[in-house]
């Protein structure tokens, strides 16, 4: 791919993408991808097959997105497989908590390993789906991240849910530059917004987009609506 070693390629990266590129960061982000390429032997975590691929189609497409867009309070990894894009995420914003939620034991077994590995105190393993996840703040998380989870439309319909009103989802898309009418259906459910961007990832030649769908805040008019509506105790 490059004749640049794998830490200079994940600092050129980073360096593009305006992200931290300190030492300690990117012996953080290479070690995380040391465990990935280990545990894909046994595991069908991703399809990449040595240090380079991954860190441009996996990591650095993980993080290209939030070089131009803050997560907010506490981010939820939603369908998190591989750590991607949610333990690079994690790495990146020491002071969020992150949940990462992931059905397949296997796949949580490895989460649960590497944040371990990683010393990652701010991530948390959920072993669920977003529907039974308990463990999430009651009201919904700031920022929901999904990453090769599903089709648009189906994506909004399981991470919206988890997204607290005021907060919003961030769906990595690829081609995927307009929304179909089903996703624009589901998230006026949702009464949520979607603005898209175009994402460029250092190295790779792909075509990337973000969707960036923001729930809106529930107003004062409508809180007092909500409570009235509620039934009296007698």
């Amino acid at each position: 791919m490059t004749q640049l070693s794998d830490a200079a390629l994940l600092q050129e990266g980073l360096q593009q993408l305006k992200l931290a590129d300190d030492r300690a960061t990117i012996e953080r982000l290479l070690h995380f991808a040391a465990l990935v390429l280990k545990a894909n032997q046994a595991t069908n975590l991703t399809g990449a097959k040595d240090g380079q691929s991954l860190i441009v189609a996996h990591i650095l497409d993980s993080l290209a997105p939030l070089g131009q867009i803050k997560v907010a309070e506490v981010v939820a990894d939603l369908g998190s497989g591989a750590g991607l894009p949610g333990i690079p995420a994690a790495i990146m914003h020491p002071n969020v908590h992150f949940f990462l939620l992931e059905p397949r034991r296997k796949r949580a077994e490895f989460l649960e390993f590497a944040v371990s590995e990683l010393a990652l105190d701010n991530v948390e393993v959920v072993k669920s789906k977003a529907t039974t996840a308990g463990k999430l703040p009651r009201g919904g998380v700031g920022t929901v991240l999904m990453r090769a989870v599903a089709p648009p439309a189906e994506s909004l319909g399981l991470g919206l849910p988890i997204v607290r009103p005021g907060g919003m989802l961030l769906l990595y898309e690829g081609r995927a530059a307009v929304p179909s009418p089903d996703a624009i259906q589901v998230a006026a459910r949702f009464r949520a917004s979607i603005a898209i961007r175009s994402v460029n990832v250092p190295f790779l030649n792909a075509e990337r987009h973000i969707w960036i769908v923001r729930r809106k805040p529930i107003s004062p008019v409508h809180k007092a609506s909500i409570r009235s509506s509620r039934p009296r105790s007698t």
